[in-house]
């Protein structure tokens, strides 16, 4: 058995930060599809540029906490245990 003791949060953070802010490129233009559709240009474009940003920074700073909160649960009570297999 292992522990997951404890998570490094600025790499996490950044890691899901940069995943959150492709996946919200790829909502943008589908909020902006659906924008453009009902004749929203201005709302399309602001799609466009600001859904991924705001995803990317929102899960930074979501991650990072919870991150940080991770650590101080897992000091005082234990980590996640978990099992690894080789293949």
């Amino acid at each position: 058995m292992y522990e997951l003791k404890s998570i490094a949060i600025l790499p996490t953070a950044r890691t899901m930060g940069g995943f959150y802010f492709i996946a919200g490129l790829i909502f943008g233009v589908f909020a902006a599809a659906g924008a453009l559709f009902n004749g929203h240009f201005v709302r399309a474009l602001l799609a466009l540029i600001f859904v991924g940003p705001i995803y990317g920074i929102v899960a930074f700073v979501l991650i990072g906490i919870g991150a940080w909160i991770y650590n101080h649960i897992a000091e005082q009570i234990g980590g996640i245990e978990f099992e690894l297999v080789q293949r």
